[in-house]
């Protein structure tokens, strides 16, 4: 056979490499990889989202049970330093240590007041009161004389009228915490729950006193603000009636109210907060 005899084959019928498959079929392998990616990512995603989530929620939980046994703990001191007064086993005259060992014991509190009626603590004082309370440079300080202000009077409206409501509460409907206010002179925001005590002699109709211990909000807002709730989560606790008991904030302690700031009316957060004081 001569070279003469030979035919050469087209280009056109020569075999070619599919590219065309090839290309297709790595773009539907590329498909289905991104796809799984995906499907991986939304899950991993989802999985992390509900981890924080749990997270976040265990650790409120757990602070609002430690809040709640720290309240529980200070009603019950309250209480008790009341009983003693009732029935005589706490004398006037011992009431100054009584009131620094208790704070020595009890850190979440910042002060305590016994407060006497017109004339219950000595025919020679009309109102008087003992009060201790921590001092950051000498660890306690102590006042016992005759109140400067008439604590017996309903509070006031007025914003330049002292705070009355820690005794006149108390000493008029029985045990209670009171709205956080301002104190006067004490530059600092405080919470107080208040009892009532009475004489041996007097029984039990009209109050001797009230016995005013002071809840220390700086451990509250060091609680909250130790929570790990994520960079767009905050913790904040209010009262009954949604004022801020803490908040990242701090001008909206006792100023802020969660039910009427205007950042905070979504209807779902709403419902949760109404929820959350429903128990």
């Amino acid at each position: 056979m001569t070279s003469e005899n030979l035919t050469p084959i087209p280009p056109e019928n020569k075999k070619r490499w599919p590219w065309r498959m090839t290309l297709i079929g790595l773009a539907l392998i590329s498909g289905l990889l991104l796809v799984g990616l995906l499907v991986r990512y939304w899950s991993l995603r989802n999985n992390l989202a509900s981890s924080a989530f749990d997270g976040a929620s265990n650790q409120a939980i757990a602070a609002a049970e430690n809040l709640e046994a720290d309240f529980a703990d200070t009603m019950d001191l309250t209480a008790d330093l009341a009983q003693d007064l009732n029935d005589g086993t706490l004398a006037y005259e011992d009431i100054e240590s009584r009131l620094q060992i208790l704070l020595e014991q009890n850190p979440s509190l910042d002060g305590i007041t016994v407060a006497f009626a017109p004339g219950a603590y000595s025919p020679e004082y009309d109102l008087f009161f003992v009060y201790v309370a921590r001092d950051p440079v000498c660890g306690y300080s102590s006042k016992l004389q005759e109140s400067l202000y008439d604590y017996t009077l309903p509070p006031s409206d007025d914003p330049d009228a002292p705070q009355t409501a820690w005794y006149y509460v108390p000493a008029n409907s029985g045990p209670t915490w009171t709205e956080p206010f301002l104190a006067a002179g004490e530059g600092r925001v405080l919470i107080e729950y208040g009892v009532p005590f009475y004489s041996p002699e007097a029984g039990n109709e009209e109050p001797t006193g009230v016995v005013a211990v002071d809840y220390s909000l700086d451990g509250m807002r060091n609680l909250v603000a130790g929570l790990d709730l994520g960079l767009t989560g905050f913790g904040a606790v209010y009262a009954d009636s949604g004022t801020f008991l803490s908040h990242p904030v701090p001008e909206r302690v006792a100023a802020g109210n969660i039910f009427t700031d205007e950042t905070l009316q979504d209807a779902n957060f709403q419902d949760a907060a109404q929820r959350a004081l429903e128990g």
